[in-house]
């Protein structure tokens, strides 16, 4: 006899605690029996906390024979609404999200940094990384938030404005939870996890579009920069001399070269506490004395 999804009720939660004592195992398989999720029939979710001294926690949710495929999951906690992996909206203590999830599809995540709003109406955040996360007020909006940050090996958070306001560093207690972090937001504002196992070494991705010159024989330059620790700023050079330093994308210049031969390169700077550095490929474009002229740019080796 065929079997279908739902045909066998079955009620399971595993939590896998590696490297950790049995007494720790214990205490933590008594809570999660108390953090099962409300969630549409067929669905199943639990909040496993880790074991101390972090205050992370795992959120796993399945869908394993119901026929809705989507529901708004609400968490709250004492420390705070947390950011997940999804785009979330978060509410003074609390976070909101949509789930898409198919038959048998799941949704986990490891939550160690915690939301509390203490002025405005709401913010929306997002975990892009491991180690990077994305946070903004609704659009003409402001607001205040207090950070908790609750994983195991961050040394400090790097808080970085899209808007214009300077970045800046703020140190995290080692072996104990440490105070909330204040942060204004105003716009779109990066928040980085630095320390051990969170490490950036690699360099920002940069790339420079083909140069466009105009009748006039003005060229404007744009440059395409990314990074996993946000990018801290990019440079544009002229034949090796130095034309332009921008901190905020787009990052788009434009010049008016002498005519001849004009070889062109950005240097893109990320916002890692190593401060990576990657440069360009260079593209080199003739520039025509006669007026009107648009030649083509003429590629380099």
């Amino acid at each position: 006899m065929p079997v279908t999804p739902g045909d066998i009720p079955v009620n399971l939660a595993a939590a896998l605690y590696p490297d950790k004592s049995f007494e720790q195992i214990a205490e933590a398989a008594k809570q999660i029996q108390h953090t099962s999720l409300s969630l549409p029939q067929g669905w199943k979710g639990f909040v496993a906390p880790d074991v101390p001294p972090t205050g992370r926690r795992f959120v796993a949710v399945a869908n394993l024979f119901g026929k809705q495929p989507q529901t708004t999951l609400s968490l709250s906690f004492p420390e705070g609404g947390p950011v997940l992996s999804r785009k979330a909206a978060i509410t003074n203590r609390t976070t909101s999200c949509a789930l898409n999830l198919a038959g048998l599809e799941t949704f986990g995540h490891t939550v160690e940094l915690y939301v509390e709003v203490v002025s405005g109406s709401a913010v929306f955040a997002r975990q892009e990384t491991p180690r990077l996360y994305e946070f903004h007020p609704p659009p003409g909006e402001r607001a205040k938030v207090r950070l908790r940050y609750r994983g195991p090996t961050g040394r400090g958070l790097l808080i970085r404005p899209t808007t214009g306001e300077p970045a800046r560093r703020v140190r995290l207690a080692r072996g104990k939870e440490s105070p909330p972090v204040v942060v204004d937001l105003t716009g779109v504002t990066f928040i980085g996890i630095e320390g051990p196992g969170y490490e950036d070494w690699v360099g920002p991705s940069v790339e420079m579009l083909e140069p466009s010159i105009r009748e006039d024989g003005r060229v404007t330059i744009e440059v395409i920069a990314n990074d996993q620790s946000g990018v801290q700023s990019v440079e544009l050079l002229c034949d090796g001399e130095r034309l332009g330093h921008t901190t905020m994308a787009p990052y788009l210049w434009t010049h008016r070269p002498t005519p001849g031969y004009h070889t062109y390169q950005a240097v893109a700077v990320d916002s890692s506490s190593q401060a990576n550095t990657r440069s360009s490929f260079k593209r080199t474009i003739l520039v025509a004395p006669e007026e009107g002229s648009r030649p083509a740019p003429i590629p380099t080796k």
